[in-house]
């Protein structure tokens, strides 16, 4: 890895995931105005609704070994799993367990969104600046370092923020079996 390249890759990595995100929300946002429910693809009709949903649910079945592999190898390292029919039977009540988690969710765009509200700020924006403190820290400038801090800070906040709201409709719907409202 060339350590001069990062910065300017993760300035790159970062206005792009924010960039899409605007991008994408806002499309949602007029397309659909007032009334967009979450996930985006609620508010699709007809076959090509059938379609889109057709292609994620594909998408998530043949993508859930390649999430799921460095889940199971932490997971087996924390509790010692060395055999390899110990680590199946393992592996197999993952799959149970989260199979159990998505039926259970009686709305799941608001799972979705505590879970992108929480995770999506650590990978978006904490992780990057994180990384690029540990690998370039000593090489940067102090304005470098306070561009990463201040990404750290943002992502926490808004991390919080967001999870904090979508922990609040989770509850709602699970708990008191509340619809969230769209506005």
């Amino acid at each position: 890895m060339d350590r001069q390249s990062f910065p300017r890759l993760l300035a790159v990595v970062l206005s792009s995931i924010t960039c899409l995100m605007v991008v994408f929300g806002t499309l949602g946002y007029m397309g659909f105005g007032h009334s967009t429910v979450s996930p985006i693809t609620l508010n699709l009709s007809g076959p090509t609704a059938t379609l889109v949903k057709l292609s994620l649910c594909t998408g998530l079945y043949l993508t859930y070994p390649v999430m799921m592999f460095p889940v199971n190898t932490v997971l087996e390292d924390a509790l010692s799993i060395t055999d390899d029919r110990k680590s199946m039977r393992f592996r197999g009540i993952v799959v149970v367990i989260t199979s159990f988690v998505a039926w259970s969710v009686p709305d799941f765009g608001v799972f979705i969104a505590f879970v992108g509200s929480s995770i999506c700020m650590i990978l978006g924006f904490i992780m990057p600046a994180y990384f690029h403190l540990q690998a370039i820290g000593d090489a940067t400038t102090k304005k470098e370092r306070m561009v990463d801090y201040g990404l750290m800070a943002f992502g926490t906040l808004m991390g919080v923020l967001g999870t904090i709201e979508s922990g609040r409709d989770l509850i709602n719907v699970v708990v008191y079996g509340q619809e969230v409202s769209s506005e």
